[in-house]
């Protein structure tokens, strides 16, 4: 390939190609006999409740496309709702080249997370999605991705550590064709890792709460003191910060925390 493949938004101009590209993938959907139109993907395109539509753009040509929506089947997050490579063009990193646009699209939009479904023998995709940061959910019923590096950038309180760690090219995490996830304390996480030139960062997130709940690098270290797994459990959640080979004094951080439908419950800060 000696042209570069670009990243482009949707526009109409592009629906003939699109519509080539379509009809050109239907073997890996299953197979068909239909013949998609350029005013098909118009009208698609126009009905869609898509956030963001991405195009892979080759010489003239759309040999790729992502959408991005909402996620309604839970709060604070989007998910890609369609990804496509055109077949003769798989193995040249254009689905990579997609889903990192998605993440970053949804770091602009600031929201903390992005997942993405995919179907059971679809095992050879399952590399591609963890290096661009997603986790695989431990469920039985679905095969379900998670991305929090939205929220890890976005985060104030690890910005200053990320700020020279490229979080794709520096991570050192396992890929493993696995469920992800380990249990610790009765908290189910997810451990994102970087290294470079020997700074780590290390940032665990809690599956339940879909939040961070620990961040470690080689001279910081945040943990959440929560003697119960259940993240809702608490209204006063106080943090030990400090160095992790000169230890510092507890700092008590004041959390506000809105719950809906809980008020019977109640919380206590660790004995000192």
């Amino acid at each position: 390939m000696d042209k570069q493949v670009e990243i482009v938004n949707y526009h109409p101009d592009y629906e003939e190609s699109l519509a080539e590209m379509w009809n050109r993938s239907q073997e890996a959907w299953g197979g068909g006999t239909s013949v998609t139109t350029g005013d098909q993907v118009r009208r698609d395109e126009e009905n869609s409740d898509s956030l963001a539509v991405f195009l892979a753009v080759y010489d003239n040509q759309v040999v790729g496309y992502c959408s991005l929506s909402e996620y309604t089947e839970d709060e604070g997050a989007l998910y890609i709702h369609l990804l496509n490579v055109r077949p003769d063009y798989h193995g040249k990193k254009i689905g990579k080249m997609l889903v990192l646009r998605a993440v970053e699209e949804t770091v602009h939009r600031g929201w903390p997370r992005v997942d993405l479904y995919t179907w059971e023998s679809n095992m050879k995709a399952v590399p591609l999605y963890k290096r661009c940061g997603f986790f695989w959910e431990d469920r039985e019923d679905t095969t379900h991705f998670m991305n929090f590096i939205p929220q890890i950038i976005n985060c104030e309180a690890i910005l200053p550590y990320m700020a020279d760690i490229d979080w794709y090219a520096d991570s050192s995490r396992t890929i493993e064709v696995v469920r992800d996830g380990h249990v610790e304390n009765g908290f189910h996480t997810y451990t994102y890792t970087w290294n470079k030139n020997g700074r780590k960062l290390r940032v665990d997130i809690e599956r339940r709460g879909r939040g961070s709940a620990l961040s470690r690098q080689k001279i910081i270290y945040c943990q959440p003191w929560l003697r119960m797994p259940n993240p809702y459990s608490a209204r006063n959640i106080p943090f030990y910060i400090g160095s992790l080979t000169n230890p510092g004094p507890r700092l008590e951080l004041s959390l506000r925390v809105n719950l809906t439908g809980t008020s019977h419950l109640t919380g206590n800060s660790p004995s000192k």
